[in-house]
């Protein structure tokens, strides 16, 4: 069975958790913001950097777009284990008070001096790697399921959005190919009694004469710009499309603008027409809030 359309997501989000170990807490918590490709940045305190490799495996077995920040914290909840060996330390007193005892001079011992000999002070125990691994992991996959469920929120804003501006897009197109009869009308009509007013002094034979076919043919080639406007209503239809099928389309949306973009500056220097540079500057606003949107997008 085919998998169905996915929705499009955002690339701004925000996912926290905490988990409780022996003798410990662990928060977590991943931001998400724009970015051309995807970047992973974790942030660890010293005694778990080994974490870093693995939750940054797991980020980017999840997320296709974006910078990503996780930071992660452990706070111990319990003391540490056994800081003293007391056998040791009662080992040296009674060694020490035999040996005042036998060699007949008097000590002059602390409890501080005491602590600073060898093998009294044992390092101190924290968690268990194994248990914040698995902990961490955990806490990296609850934060992950929110960050998520917010670009997906976010997502779907974006793609309402960004299909009002296209179905507006599509509207002015719309009037520019109602306005473009009348415009080429105009337009041959001005060519004509520019040709008119010169053909009868120059001829059309002369250095003149050829330069003016010349520039009439450049402008006859000008004055069609039905192919820019099929072209856009394709990309229109492209759009549509590539939304529809959602997932991490915001490469490929970036592109098609591009392309939509060169389409709208052409057909604005090729009509040379007052109202349809109207719609034209109205199309470029849309195309340009919608490059705001995409660069959202995943």
């Amino acid at each position: 069975m085919a998998a169905g359309p996915q929705a499009v997501r955002s690339m701004t989000g925000f996912g926290a958790a905490a988990r409780t170990g022996k003798g410990f807490r662990l928060d977590l918590e991943v931001r998400s913001v724009n970015h051309r490709f995807l970047l992973v940045k974790v942030h660890l305190p010293r005694d778990v950097s080994f974490l870093e490799g693995l939750l940054d495996e797991k980020i980017r077995s999840r997320v296709g777009r974006g910078s990503l920040t996780v930071r992660l914290n452990l706070e111990r909840t319990a003391p540490p284990g056994r800081l003293l060996d007391q056998a040791y330390l009662e080992a040296y007193v009674k060694e020490l008070k035999r040996l005042e005892k036998r060699l007949e001079i008097p000590g002059e011992w602390s409890l501080a001096n005491l602590l600073g000999l060898p093998g009294v002070i044992l390092e101190s125990r924290g968690p268990e790697p194994k248990e914040v691994r698995r902990l961490a992991l955990e806490a990296l996959q609850e934060a992950l399921l929110q960050m998520e469920e917010m670009r997906l929120r976010e997502g779907r804003a974006l793609a309402g959005d960004m299909e009002k501006r296209v179905n507006r897009m599509e509207r002015l197109l719309g009037k520019v190919r109602k306005e473009a009869p009348r415009a080429l009308k105009e337009a041959r009509k001005k060519l004509a009694a520019r040709l008119e007013a010169f053909l009868p002094r120059e001829g059309t034979g002369g250095e003149k004469g050829n330069q003016m076919l010349q520039e009439t043919a450049f402008l006859v080639e000008r004055l069609d710009f039905t192919e820019e406007v099929t072209r856009l209503e394709s990309h229109l239809d492209q759009w549509r499309r590539l939304l529809s099928r959602g997932g991490a389309v915001g490469k490929r949306l970036e592109f098609l603008l591009q392309e939509m973009g060169r389409e709208v500056n052409t057909l604005g220097s090729k009509a040379g027409d007052v109202r349809i540079s109207h719609l034209v500057v109205e199309m470029k606003a849309e195309t340009e809030k919608l490059k705001e949107q995409v660069q959202n997008l995943e």
